[in-house]
């Protein structure tokens, strides 16, 4: 008899250490790092639009167009938002049409958090873009991550709308020829 107690409380035990579901905004924000953010981003990408024929300084034009374009970030928050799909897919869409170059994906943070935690959290919102690069086909030779944390403001005003400005990536290309 004690022994079928044990096992009913064992299996409501378990069945009480189940989660219920998150809700979507939640599910959303990875608890940690080992979480693939963005993962939604789909397969590898085949070009939309064609480098083919283009001139080489056409297509350092479009490189230097693309990376005065940062990728932001929420507050406290490393995960890539929707709005940056089109952007980090014209990065794969150059990277594979110049195989050789890399890309040093620069991650920064706001004034707010200590230097160790914004070194932190500018890490793993590099990490963030890396993943998702990865994922749409570029190789993980090719990338490199450096954070900046709050060393590196692009804003130097002290409330949201510059601090707004300071949570980003900026992707930064180095060409092998």
């Amino acid at each position: 008899m004690k022994n079928i107690v044990m096992m009913m409380f064992a299996t409501l035990l378990l069945a009480a250490c189940v989660s219920a579901p998150q809700p979507k905004e939640e599910a959303a924000k990875p608890a940690d790092q080992s979480a693939t953010p963005g993962a939604d981003l789909g397969a590898p990408v085949t070009p939309a639009v064609s480098t083919e024929g283009m001139t080489e300084s056409a297509i350092a034009a479009q490189q230097k167009g693309l990376q005065d374009k940062s990728i932001y970030f929420d507050f406290d928050q490393f995960v890539i938002k929707p709005e940056y799909r089109d952007l980090l897919r014209q990065h794969v869409e150059i990277l594979q049409a110049h195989p050789k170059d890399t890309v040093t994906l620069e991650g920064n943070a706001d004034e707010r958090g200590s230097p160790e935690y914004n070194l932190a959290i500018g890490n793993k919102r590099a990490f963030a873009v890396k993943a998702q690069l990865i994922l749409l086909g570029i190789p993980a030779t090719r990338i490199q991550l450096v954070s900046f944390g709050e060393e590196k403001p692009r804003a130097t005003c002290h409330e949201e709308s510059c601090w707004q400005q300071n949570r980003r990536v900026d992707v930064v290309y180095r060409s092998s020829n």
